[in-house]
């Protein structure tokens, strides 16, 4: 087998930027992802996932059966689900899970975790949990309120924080993230109270922190990689499939500007492309349709604010939720990055001639003494092998003049070691004789 080393220039690494497109579209509290159908499977849906939900390392595909001990195979004759689970032995149990074992256990409330941190799981304890994770996109309406109760700065009691005017929580703690984003534009200032100043300038003269609702629409970074590419956020926002308003990112400066609507060229929300969040904040009327319910139990205007409603924010179609008319369209493109290896493997002039694959020698006819020897008291002998010839002939029972003649059809690739660690398989196999020469790309996503 012939062994060829890597020079300096046959190896080089180099990153791929992609921008893959992202679309998601919500209709009657069902979101599709990328215009993707929801196949139905051995539970319920194949990805084994509510609709419109991703299935993080795709496990439990297409799987029935529940999740317990001693349940490899059921009763029925099908799997079960493949779970995680830690046996508490009384040693890494204790360091590892110390601060999380309550939210696992279902047996322990939020209030003793806040009362006690040092809760354990008792000795011989197993601590399970579920397959598969999954990841969606989620709107959240964040409403202004005037208290909040919650675990007090890891206290012995659960405290109760009052404000006097009120305060939209979700952005407040949004507030030091939308600072970076302040040299792309003045309307991440969530706190901009300033009025118009004597030169003219326009100012903001409002505060997102106290703003009584403001509409959020969260994007997982499991579909978008390292950010949202910025200019290609657009929103659609349809009523009994006309479309009433249409925002997008048209400065690439994270400002959604009305592009279709009753509010053309206005700011109706931003986006924060690191965070695949996209938040809206306009509250004027999309359209004449008022006859729509968006969990507020009473017929509203369609309004940014309601956008997305339905999409995993617990607003369901059926008493008093009418969303049958509305429908959103998200689109938007991600951006990832790929370390790519390159290797450039030579199959150089009058080299790799020769083959260990047993039909390389002719073994027929008088090649059929190739593996016979002669011996005696002072000599030992074998016949020459015999290589087949492959070369083919323009002529009917005519052999064609002898050419070494070789096919590639596997690259390995070795470490300093000599280990084997990776095999390139050609689709169809390269022919190669003395005088050909050949150079091989191979590419490896690290």
């Amino acid at each position: 087998m012939s062994h060829e080393d890597f020079k300096p220039d046959d190896i080089f690494i180099n990153r791929v930027k992609a921008h893959p497109d992202l679309n998601f579209f919500i209709y009657e509290s069902v979101v599709t992802i990328n215009r993707h159908q929801n196949l139905s499977g051995s539970n319920d849906y194949v990805l084994n996932v509510p609709r419109g939900h991703l299935n993080l390392y795709e496990m439990n595909i297409n799987r029935a059966g529940s999740t317990g001990f001693n349940n490899d195979v059921e009763a029925s004759g099908s799997k079960g689900l493949i779970f995680p689970y830690v046996y508490n032995s009384g040693q890494t149990v204790k360091h590892t899970f110390r601060n999380r074992m309550d939210a696992i256990l279902g047996h322990r409330t939020s209030t003793d975790y806040c009362n006690n941190l040092s809760l354990l799981p008792e000795f011989g304890e197993i601590v399970s949990g579920s397959y598969p994770m999954s990841a969606s996109i989620k709107r959240i309406l964040s409403a202004k309120t005037s208290s909040w109760t919650g675990c007090a700065a890891w206290t012995t009691a659960v405290g109760t924080q009052t404000y006097a005017t009120g305060i939209n929580l979700y952005m407040s703690a949004l507030v030091q993230t939308a600072k970076k984003y302040t040299p792309l534009s003045k309307h991440f200032c969530f706190q901009g109270t300033l009025a118009e100043s004597a030169s003219g300038t326009q100012n903001l003269s409002r505060d997102l922190t106290t703003m009584d609702n403001v509409n959020i629409i969260n994007i997982p970074q499991i579909f978008y990689g390292t950010e949202v590419k910025k200019g290609s956020v657009r929103l659609k926002y349809y009523v009994t499939g006309t479309l009433v308003g249409e925002c997008a990112d048209t400065k690439r400066n994270g400002e959604l500007i009305e592009t279709t609507g009753s509010s053309t060229g206005t700011v109706v929300g931003l986006v924060m492309y690191d965070e695949g969040l996209m938040i809206l904040t306009a509250s004027h009327a999309l359209g004449d349709n008022t006859n729509i319910e968006y969990g507020t139990g009473a017929s509203v205007s369609n309004q940014w604010i309601y956008f997305g409603a339905g999409c995993n924010d617990g607003i369901a179609t059926s008493g008093t939720d009418h969303l049958a008319s509305a429908s959103f369209d998200i689109s938007c493109k991600g951006t990832s990055y790929t370390n790519r290896m390159t290797l450039f493997c030579h199959a150089h002039k009058n080299k790799l001639d020769y083959s260990n694959n047993p039909t390389f020698i002719d073994i027929s006819g008088s090649g059929a003494k190739a593996h016979s020897f002669t011996t005696s008291s002072y000599s030992y002998s074998e016949p020459p092998l015999l290589l087949k010839n492959v070369v083919s002939s323009s002529f009917a029972n005519h052999s064609a003049s002898y050419e070494k003649t070789t096919y590639l059809s596997k690259i390995g690739i070795y470490d300093e070691h000599g280990n084997l660690i990776m095999v390139a398989s050609m689709a169809k196999p390269a022919k190669k004789t003395i005088q050909d020469e050949y150079t091989f790309k191979l590419t490896l996503d690290i």
